[in-house]
């Protein structure tokens, strides 16, 4: 292929991407490209994006579809050669329009067409692969070229898309309904024109509506034209050359669909591309401070960022990792719908998740111990002082399950006395702090991992004469 020939044979700072896609743009601007080799093209282009010349099949950033996109919505303004290729396609059909005088034009008028709608004829069994694909454009493109009536005599009456909001009778009618006025399925718009006004069939019933509808008058002083409903002067032709480089926006709307951004995320382009002042957020401009002076943290500091922070929950495993990617599909899997915001992670292994309010991240918490690929989770809501660092973790929190508590300490004051024989309350589930379940009181709270765990202790009360027993159960503890 040239595109390889010309990789192997040149410099690769002497080529560009624009220099390789011009190379298949004369074939793309007169038939559609078969699948196969739009993807080997693409596989092409995506390896010498990354790559260079070199056409490595591995190291792509992101997928070649994602980067498709225009800026503004998270790509990199890359054209698609498959929509660019329909995009060029529309010159074709336009061509057969109104530009009939051209060799292309007449010859498919007198071979294929012969005097029958472009829209309704069928595509023949053994069809050159140019013409099939243009038949098969036919469905997408068909409400960007809207017949203009003038004398009528090359519109359709019943197979064009004349009628007001680009409709056409065949597909609103039977043909046995439409040939009951006495006219035959070959009528022409002009058959119905006298003069500089309409004279409709009126023995249906059916059509009266139709013809009602109809609030503009033929002009027998010009001939029928198409227009482009893309462009205010309803004109392709001049246009065309916006197509080829990707700028013409009514073009790209007709064979592509829009990308929205998730509002949270930025574009891809956005993240990767240089910055200057007038993009990037600046900072205070604070004198720097004396050489050897240590940094204090002013006590408004430490307040201004707490509302950002206070409805995050910090979270890690002990004994391994897992990636951004998997951390986040987990994590945006079980908990999107209890209003998690935004997922982040530490060079040190912890995971940060960020929830629309306090309460959906209480709520989640209440909900655990969590699971993450099959492994514990410790998961705790942020504080100003917690420490990012495992090494320097000894306080971790833990659900228990405390049973046989008497009905005297089923409240919050009886509960944080009660777990405080454990460890320091944090919290408990809703069960335990309506006392809907009292089999056992559910809490969470902090222990000391260098102490031995609890696992039983007595309670002295005069409801009793001998100390009450109240057994532990960890729903997960450190190994």
């Amino acid at each position: 292929m040239r595109i390889v020939y010309h990789l192997l044979n040149e410099s690769s700072h002497a080529l560009s991407y624009g220099c390789l896609f011009s190379i298949q743009v004369y074939w793309s601007s007169i038939f559609i490209l078969p699948c196969a080799t739009i993807r080997k093209l693409e596989s092409i282009l995506a390896s010498f994006l990354w790559k260079g010349a070199s056409l490595s099949s591995t190291g792509s950033k992101v997928s070649w579809s994602s980067i498709c996109y225009p800026l503004q919505e998270g790509g990199l303004a890359i054209k698609s050669l498959k929509k660019w290729n329909q995009a060029a396609t529309l010159k074709q059909i336009w061509r057969l329009f109104e530009e009939k005088q051209s060799i292309w034009a007449t010859w498919i008028h007198t071979i294929h067409l012969r005097q029958r709608s472009f829209w309704h004829i069928k595509i023949p069994s053994n069809p050159s692969w140019s013409w099939r694909k243009i038949l098969q454009s036919r469905e997408w493109c068909k409400s960007w070229f809207i017949p203009c009536i003038g004398d009528g005599t090359s519109t359709s009456l019943w197979l064009d898309y004349w009628l007001p909001d680009g409709k056409r009778l065949i597909d609103m009618f039977s043909m046995r309904t439409l040939t009951s006025t006495g006219l035959p399925w070959t009528t022409r718009v002009s058959d119905i024109i006298h003069g500089d006004h309409w004279h409709f069939p009126c023995t249906v019933h059916e059509l009266q509506s139709i013809w009602n509808s109809i609030t503009f008058y033929p002009n027998p002083n010009r001939k029928d034209k198409y227009v482009w409903t893309g462009q205010p002067s309803g004109h392709l032709g001049s246009q065309f050359g916006n197509i080829t480089d990707g700028k013409s926006e009514d073009v790209k709307a007709a064979v592509r669909t829009t990308n929205p951004l998730h509002p949270h995320s930025g574009s891809w382009a956005e993240r990767v591309r240089v910055t200057d002042t007038s993009t990037r957020c600046s900072l205070d401009p604070i004198p720097r401070q004396e050489c050897g002076a240590r940094l204090r943290i002013p006590a408004e500091l430490l307040s201004e960022s707490v509302d950002k922070w206070i409805r995050c929950m910090v979270g890690f495993s002990l004994g391994f990792t897992m990636n951004y990617h998997t951390v986040n599909t987990i994590a945006t899997r079980a908990w999107k719908r209890y209003g998690l915001e935004d997922v982040m992670t530490t060079a040190g292994g912890f995971m940060i998740f960020r929830f629309n309010t306090v309460d959906d991240m209480q709520g989640v918490l209440e909900k655990g111990p969590w699971m993450f690929g099959g492994k514990a989770i410790i998961l705790q809501q942020w504080h100003p002082h917690l420490v990012l660092d495992k090494n320097k973790i000894n306080k971790l929190p833990v659900w228990i399950r405390l049973h046989g508590l008497p009905f005297p300490l089923w409240s919050k004051s009886g509960l944080s006395l009660s777990v405080s024989m454990v460890g320091r309350p944090l919290s408990c589930d809703e069960q335990t702090f309506n006392s809907t379940r009292l089999d056992f009181a559910r809490v969470c709270v902090e222990i000391d991992a260098a102490l031995p765990l609890i696992h039983e202790f007595e309670i002295e009360t005069p409801l009793s004469a001998e100390p009450i027993l109240i057994k532990v159960k960890y729903e997960w503890k450190p190994s």
